[in-house]
């Protein structure tokens, strides 16, 4: 599946340049063309819907449609850069992030509920940058036991939050403390 990349860029002349496959084509809407050909849609004042090609130094270039025999729509669309939009695809993101790490958030809730059963106390600039990344350390454990301990991200990302962690602890650092003992 391709996905539909947005090109900033380009100005929207209007809401709707076309309609394709019963989807809307906006101005700076990703489309392949003849295959696998990125064409960007855009659109005259007048409303005429036209294309541009991304050259490799970055320049666009007009296409003819003379130029284009077969134009295909993407499985996604990415939503105009609005309020609706911005919240359409953030509903999308949380979707299919879900479907991969299902419920890793309460476990990771739980998880620092039972390693700090009376709460911690964090007071300092370095309590909580050493919280925050202990934290991360813990959500990407957590994604990886959700995963059926298959996730490698998750441990990449796991190994390089325990470096960063380590490297704040110094021989002057304080621990941070229990709730209980505060």
């Amino acid at each position: 599946m391709k996905r539909l990349l947005r090109e900033n860029n380009i100005d929207s002349l209007g809401p709707i340049l076309g309609c394709m496959d019963g989807k809307n084509i906006y101005a700076g809407d990703l489309l392949f063309a003849n295959g696998d050909m990125p064409v960007i849609a855009c659109g005259t004042p007048e409303g005429a819907l036209y294309f541009k090609q991304r050259l490799p130094d970055g320049s666009l270039a007009s296409l003819s449609h003379g130029g284009i025999h077969h134009l295909s729509w993407s499985a996604v669309q990415v939503p105009k850069n609005d309020v609706t939009g911005i919240l359409e695809q953030a509903a999308a993101t949380y979707k299919e992030r879900n479907a991969v790490y299902k419920d890793a958030n309460k476990r990771v809730a739980a998880t620092l509920v039972a390693l700090f059963p009376d709460g911690v106390v964090l007071k300092t600039y370095d309590d909580f940058l050493r919280w925050h990344n202990f934290e991360l350390i813990v959500v990407k454990l957590g994604r990886f036991a959700t995963s059926g301990l298959t996730h490698k991200d998750s441990l990449r990302d796991s190994i390089v939050y325990n470096a960063m962690l380590e490297s704040f602890i110094t021989d002057d650092t304080q621990p941070v403390k229990d709730a209980a003992n505060d």
